[in-house]
């Protein structure tokens, strides 16, 4: 289970490929109207971009051209439904300008983040060195500085080791939390269940 400070760039693969600037360079991954995530078990993704939101870092009226912001779907029920474009980017594209990226919000799910943590085996990651899931591949790889492992009703304390797998992937079965948490310009699940991480001398 993700948590704290590893989800303010959890879903940075997935914002990279829904802008402008990727489907002009042609490096986007993604499509119009295309699901963004295999199909699987896991809660739908949605994403959405909302600069008015007080005391997030990325709130605003207009951004750094000058534009007027306005909140947008992203991703929703795990597919592309809009394309986050600057006026410049909208102008080479010939697509709507939206403005360029505000705060991320992103969808809860139905399960508590009791519920998560607690299943027999899970890892609770609260502490790694970095982050930041490769913007091309989405591979990530990062090291365990604090976790927790439940294992037979006890939680025990981690710390070393490594996580690692591809976040487009994974995310097919993914769970989040139903419970939310504002951070910088995070605004979604506390927690997030990913089956089939790869653990390593943890």
């Amino acid at each position: 289970v993700f948590a704290e400070e590893t989800l303010s760039s959890f879903f940075y693969f997935f914002v990279i490929h829904a802008e402008g600037e990727a489907f002009f360079n042609q490096f986007s991954v993604f499509k119009p109207g295309e699901r963004v995530v295999a199909e699987g078990t896991g809660d739908p993704l949605g994403i959405r971009s909302r600069p008015f939101v007080p005391g997030m870092t990325r709130s605003g009226v207009a951004d750094a051209y000058g534009y007027p912001l306005q909140e947008i779907e992203m991703i929703g029920d795990s597919r592309l439904r809009n394309v986050v474009a600057s006026v410049r980017y909208a102008q080479y594209l010939g697509i709507p300008a939206t403005g360029e990226l505000a705060n991320l919000e992103v969808a809860p799910g139905s399960r508590t983040f009791d519920d998560l943590v607690r299943e027999e085996g899970t890892l609770h990651l609260v502490r790694v060195s970095s982050f930041f899931p490769d913007p091309m591949t989405g591979n990530f790889s990062a090291e365990i500085r604090l976790g927790y492992l439940y294992r037979g009703g006890k939680t025990v304390p981690v710390k070393g080791g490594s996580v690692s797998g591809n976040i487009r992937h994974l995310l097919a079965n993914a769970q989040f939390s139903r419970e939310t948490v504002k951070e910088s310009a995070y605004w979604g699940p506390k927690g997030i269940r990913l089956p089939g991480v790869d653990v390593t001398g943890a």
